[in-house]
């Protein structure tokens, strides 16, 4: 909970943080997923990336 908090947060913080996970995830959207967690693990980069910005971390 407190990981979808802290991006979410950045997120609402960033207009450039939430522009580029928009883009990412619906070019994500564009394949087909036999499982859930794969599209997870293939976002999983950019969340962190919105995460670790959130946190002042560079």
């Amino acid at each position: 909970m407190i990981k979808k908090t802290l991006n979410r947060d950045g997120l609402r913080a960033s207009e450039t943080d939430w522009e580029e996970s928009v883009q990412v995830k619906r070019s994500l959207a564009k394949s087909k997923w036999h499982h859930v967690q794969h599209y997870a693990d293939a976002k999983a980069s950019i969340v962190q990336e919105i995460m670790e910005r959130a946190n002042g971390v560079r």
